[in-house]
């Protein structure tokens, strides 16, 4: 078993999933150590917003929210003008 702070004990091999800070550690008793994982890199989707999730890991990890957002073709630059994606 492995022990940290105030955090409960928690059984070889296993995990324990926090909110804050929003990581999952396994223990491994034979390491006498946590393997630590936080939440990974997201793409943001043009004009979306970033958000938290709650609850303990991996629901409380950024996640991107589009929902009534209006999507619009994203502006990039070619040559001498902007063109835009879908066009």
């Amino acid at each position: 078993r492995c022990r940290w702070e105030t955090a409960p004990t928690v059984p070889d091999g296993e995990f324990l999933n926090l909110e804050d800070p929003c990581q999952t550690w396994q223990c491994s008793v034979e390491d006498r150590s946590f393997a630590i994982l936080g939440c990974g890199l997201i793409g943001n989707p043009y004009n979306c917003e970033i958000v938290r999730g709650t609850g303990p890991y991996p629901n409380c990890c950024y996640r991107t929210n589009c929902t009534g957002i209006p999507q619009y073709p994203r502006p990039y630059y070619l040559g001498n003008d902007y063109r835009y994606s879908g066009n």
